[in-house]
C-alpha cells in the first residue's frame, strides 16, 4: 500500500506513543510521530495568530484502483481528485507557520488516506490542526522521518479519525516552525489506500505526482562581498569621525 512506511509498523509505533499522546502536546522531531493530536485554537495558542502570506489552492487528480477479489474481474479503476490548500502564516512571533487543507470532490472514485510532505529540512515543529477552522476530518497521526518528511495520516485505525471521503474536506493542518524564511520549495502527494474494517477481500489504493508547496528555509547567509562592503563602509564612517 504504502511504500515509504509499512502500515502495520506505524501502528505499533501509534499504539506506543497513544497514551502519552493523549495527555500531553509532543513536538513533532525527526523519527518521530505524534498520535492523535487533538486540534487547537489560536485563541488557546496565541502564536499561531498572524498574517497570511501565502494562500494557493492546488488541483489534485490520479487514478486510483479497487480490488474485489469476491468478484470476478473484480479489478476498477477511477480519477481521484479534489484540492489542496497550502498557506504561510507569519506569526506574531515573527516565524512562518505552513498549513495544508484537503478537499476530496464529490465524484472523486476512492478517499485520501495520507499527504507526504517532502522537501523539509529536519526540524522540530509543532503539528497539529485547527478546530477554529473549516473542514470536519481530523488526522489520526503526523510522523516525521530522519530525512524531514513529513505524512500526515488519516483513517478509522486511530479513532475520531477517518479516511477524506468523497465530498469531505480535512481541518487544517499545521507545522508550527522557528523558521524565519520560507520557500516553495517543499512538495506533497497524496495517497489512497485500505486501513482496517470490513472485508479483506476488497482492497484500495493510487498515489498522485508530487505538487509544489511551501516550506521552511534558512535565513540566506550574508555575502562575501556584501560582508566586505559593510566592512569598507565602518571603515569610512570611522575615518570620518577621526
Amino acid at each position: 500500500m504504502n511504500r515509504r512506511h509499512p502500515l502495520g509498523r506505524v501502528l505499533l509505533w501509534c499504539l506506543a506513543f497513544a497514551t502519552s499522546s493523549a495527555a500531553f502536546a509532543i513536538p513533532l522531531v525527526p523519527n518521530n510521530l505524534v498520535v492523535g493530536p487533538k486540534g487547537t485554537t489560536v485563541a488557546f495558542e496565541p502564536q499561531l495568530a498572524g498574517t497570511v502570506v501565502e494562500d494557493v489552492v492546488t488541483p489534485f487528480s490520479y487514478v486510483g484502483w479497487l480490488r474485489d477479489a469476491e468478484i470476478e474481474n473484480g479489478y476498477f479503476t477511477g480519477s481521484v481528485t479534489g484540492t489542496v490548500r497550502s498557506r504561510v502564516v507569519r506569526g506574531v512571533d515573527d516565524t512562518y507557520d505552513f498549513y495544508w487543507r484537503i478537499v476530496v470532490d464529490d465524484t472523486s472514485f476512492l478517499p485520501v488516506l495520507e499527504m507526504h510532505l517532502t522537501g523539509l529540512a529536519p526540524a522540530t515543529y509543532n503539528a497539529n490542526f485547527l478546530l477554529d477552522g473549516p473542514g470536519t476530518v481530523q488526522p489520526a497521526f503526523a510522523m516525521e522521518l530522519g530525512n524531514g518528511n513529513v505524512t500526515w495520516a488519516f483513517g478509522e485505525f486511530i479513532p475520531p479519525s477517518r479516511q477524506v471521503a468523497p465530498g469531505f474536506g480535512s481541518r487544517f493542518l499545521f507545522l508550527d516552525s522557528t523558521a524565519r524564511a520560507y520557500a516553495p520549495s517543499a512538495f506533497f502527494t497524496l495517497e489512497s489506500g485500505r486501513d482496517s474494517g470490513g472485508s479483506m477481500m476488497i482492497q484500495w489504493g493510487g498515489e498522485s505526482a508530487a505538487y509544489p508547496t511551501f516550506g521552511p528555509t534558512p535565513v540566506p547567509e550574508p555575502s562575501a562581498g556584501w560582508l566586505a562592503l559593510v566592512g569598507l563602509g565602518a571603515l569610512a564612517i570611522r575615518r570620518r569621525r577621526v
